[in-house]
Parts: structure tokens; sequence; C-alpha cells
């Protein structure tokens, strides 16, 4: 299923900063806490009265909820005030990718190249081993930001490679902190992991140029997801008007209905009868026939339901024949939001709602319906990873490849053997999670750097294959390929991947 394109929300890129901000303190040295990782790759042990918090794939704490804050708020920490940055090892290979660094040259190479990145300001102590309980940890200390900080880079033995970054406002308060911070990474136990084992390839690609700020009444807009019927068509959603129709082997068909057929879709979705759905932003659900795109039946949401529609809303046919409509709704306080799921019957009767999910702020989230008749949802932020709802909105499992989906990932589907499929704009990859949230395979490039203010251009290069921009809509053909839509501001993508 598709999201509103979000060109300007890299909130994974936040990841890039944890490290090299001031971070605040822990303290007590009784480790009465035990802590794990959404996505129950890393458990660890850590005082009771230390807050932690874990997002853009990073685990924090710190020794009082004032240090959280001002660390949260990038403030100056206080005297006493000690924090650390965790990145465990399921996410450390995609958190390293991103700052241009990686695992493969050991603790002692990645401590150093670390400290390269930290810029000339930076200044550290060569890294040493030291003991950390059983852990083979590697350690340097210095000055940062104007804080005194230490890094930890620590291999454990099956568990892959763990990078923690303490900070404190002073040396002595570092110092002091130390052997609570060591007994803390002497607890780690890890889930064995291993290398994705699978490569991707490209089957074919197709791409249309654009016709920047003009609309092209039948031609290519812009692409904003893709879906696929039963026999394995294709269903492009264009981005203003009508849904173009392709072959599983690439070949265009043309526009669902002809060019004058009147649907401006904002998300649309294939039921288990083949039938499409769609819904646009005035809140009308139509029911589109595959063969001619003539309109079998239609109904208001806004005007039967009282449901307002944002960009951010999503469309899911469910096995059982029910409609889901994923929106937002006002939270507990005027800067939360809520995503919410209507179910509606065909003809428009709302059956229940379930809440998904809480956001401060804007709620964003892409959703989609698994083999196995459940509602698979991943957030923006990807903090909670991949998570499974029953069609009555009981939440099943979460935490689904959580440490790689802080990337922002804005495309979900489920392949016929369970498997998932993720894509993100902030790395221009899509991410291949077995059904229990092991990752598989990555594959592509992100042509975002485009966007860097020096370029000031308006026009942007056809595709290379295997080049993504903004992944909005992805689909899992029957063979278990992955189809792509995406767009750049000049050219829109087709793209079958393999992943093998």
């Amino acid at each position: 299923m598709t999201r509103f394109p979000a060109r300007t929300l890299l909130i994974a890129l936040a990841a890039l900063a944890l490290l090299a901000l001031p971070m605040g303190a822990l303290a007590q040295d009784d480790l009465t806490q035990t802590y794990t990782t959404a996505d129950g790759a890393l458990t660890f042990q850590h005082p009771a009265n230390w807050a932690v918090v874990e997002q853009f794939g990073t685990i924090t704490l710190a020794n009082s909820q004032a240090a959280l804050d001002a660390l949260n708020r990038a403030a100056p920490l206080e005297p006493g005030q000690f924090t650390v940055a965790i990145v465990p090892p399921a996410g450390l290979v995609e958190q390293l990718a991103l700052l241009g660094l990686s695992v493969e040259g050991g603790p002692e190479a990645l401590i150093a190249d670390y400290v390269g990145v930290l810029g000339a300001e930076a200044s550290f102590s060569a890294p040493e081993a030291i003991a950390a309980g059983n852990q083979s940890t590697v350690k340097t200390s210095g000055v940062s930001l104007g804080m005194s900080q230490a890094l930890y880079a620590v291999e454990m033995s099956g568990g892959g490679m763990a990078l923690i970054a303490a900070a404190a406002p002073d040396d002595a308060t570092l110092a002091s902190a130390e052997p609570t911070l060591l007994t803390i990474i002497g607890s780690f136990n890890a889930r064995p992991t291993s290398a994705p084992v699978e490569t991707g390839s490209v089957v074919w690609q197709q791409q249309a140029p654009l016709p920047g700020e003009t609309f092209v009444e039948g031609g290519v807009n812009g692409f904003l997801d893709v879906v696929a019927g039963q026999d394995d068509t294709l269903y492009v959603l264009d981005a203003l008007q009508g849904v173009h129709v392709y072959t599983p082997d690439g070949t265009y068909q043309g526009l669902l209905g002809g060019s004058q057929a009147p649907y401006y879709f904002a998300d649309i979705s294939v039921a288990p009868d083949g039938t499409l759905w769609g819904v646009d932003y005035a809140g009308t659900v139509t029911q589109v026939a595959p063969d001619d795109g003539s309109a079998r039946a239609s109904f208001s949401v806004t005007d039967g339901a009282g449901i307002a529609i944002g960009f951010n809303v999503q469309l899911a046919a469910g096995p059982d024949g029910s409609l889901y409509l994923l929106t937002t709704v006002p939270g507990a306080t005027e800067d939360e939001q809520v995503g919410q799921v209507v179910v509606f019957d065909a003809a428009g009767q709302v059956l229940r709602t379930f809440e998904i999910g809480r956001a401060e702020y804007y709620y964003d989230a892409t959703m989609t319906f698994g083999p196995d008749g459940n509602l698979y949802i991943v957030e923006i932020g990807g903090d909670a990873g991949v998570r499974v709802f029953d069609t009555q909105g009981t939440l099943l499992r979460e935490g689904l490849g959580a440490a790689v989906l802080f990337v922002s990932p804005g495309a979900l589907a489920v392949a016929p053997d369970g498997s998932i499929y993720a894509g993100a704009a902030a790395t221009g990859a899509i991410y291949h999670f077995a059904p229990d949230g092991t990752l598989l395979g990555r594959f592509g490039q992100s042509q975002f750097e485009l966007f860097a203010p020096e370029t000031a251009t308006q026009d942007y290069p056809p595709f290379e294959p295997g080049v993504f921009f903004e992944i909005p809509g992805l689909t899992v053909l029957s063979d278990g390929d992955v189809v792509v839509a995406d767009s750049n501001p000049s050219f829109a993508q087709l793209v079958r991947v393999s992943f093998d």
C-alpha cells in the first residue's frame, strides 16, 4: 500500500546524529530491570530509575528523565547527568551504512572510523581493549561538542557488534558512571545474527518522463501506488488522475476505464474477488471493475460516517469482504494524532473501529493484508517495526524488523509465503524480511542526494536500474517477485525486482 509522498520526512536520518549529540547520564549500580529491544534481538539489564527510550534504531538510557529530556532538546547536560546510546547489532549495519561506515574491519577500525566522522574538533584517545563481563569490548574516550564522551564497540559471540556512546558534562561524571555502564554491557544477550543471504536484481524496469507542473490528462503524472490483481495484472495509481494498467512482464495497457475515467484516488486496493477499490481525498470510496474500469459501487465515508480524509489516508480490502480505512483522529492532547482503522461493509456501513497507534503532531503509517488474513502495519518512524493485527484490531505481533526499519518505511507488502517487503525513501532500499522479522535481503540505493541544496536543479535524470527515490508503493506477485512504484520530479518508474 502507499502513503502520501514525503520527500522531506527523512525522520530516520536523525539517527545519524544520535551518537554525536551530547548524551546524558546513568546512575545506580543495581541492575534490577531488564530491557528487550522491540525486535527481541537484544536484552540487557539496567538500573530501575533510569529512563529508557528506543527510537531510530537506537536505545537511549539516561540516569534521570531530566537528562533524557535535555538530550531530546539537544540541550547541555547539567552536572551529574549522563546518557548512553546503544546501537544494537541488528541495526548497526544499516546505521553505519548511512554514515558511510561498516563493521567489516572489526571493533578497532569501527571506533577509529567513527571518530573520524566526528570531525577535527573531536579529540579522542587511541582505541584500547577493556573488560566488560564476557563481552569483547574496545573503548576510546575524549571530547566532542564540548562534552566528555566515551565510545565502546562490543563484539558478541554469535550476536554481531554493538556500538555504545556515553556522554556527560565532565570527565568526573563520565568516570563515575563507567562501572555501571560496563556492567550493563556485560549483561548484553544478543540473539545470533547473520548477514542477509539474498541478493536482489531488476527483472524489468519501465519509466516515463513527467510533465512537471503541467497536468497531462491520460498521461503519467507520477506514481503513488501499485497493487496486483488476481492474475498479477498491475494497477498503478497515478499521482493526479486514473489508474495505469501493466501486465506482469511490464507491458503498458493504458488507463483503466480510459483517459476520461473520473478517478482521482488517494489510495487503491484489490479485493479478494479481483475488483479494485479506491478512496479519494473527498472521502468517496469507489469499487471499480478490473476489466473495463466501470464504477460498480460508490459511497462517501465523509458524508455517511463523518470521517475526514487526510493526505495519509490508507485503504485495504480485507479477506472478509470488508474495507479497512486508515485515517487519523485527534488524540488526548492537541499535539497528538491517533491512527484509527474504520471498517466498512461494501455498502458503506461502519462495522467497527480500532486504534493502531499514536504519534506526536502527525501520525503516518502504511498498511496491507497478508496471506494469513491479518493486517500488517508499519509507521513512518519505524520504531515499532511491522505490527500485525487481526481483523478485530487485536495486536498479534510487533517489532518485526524494528532495528532496521528506522529508515522511514513508506511502503509495505506481504508475499504469499508470509515474508515481508518494506521500502524506505531514506536509503532508497527495498528490505525483505522473513515472517519472523529476520532480514533476508536488501536491494537498491537512493537518488535522494539529488535534493542537496547545492544541486539547484529542477531536472532529475532517468532512474538507473536499482536506484529509487521515494518508493511510495510495493506489491508482490504470485511468484514472490516484488514490484515497486516510484517517482522523482522528472520521471516515474515501475520496477520488478527478484530476491534470490
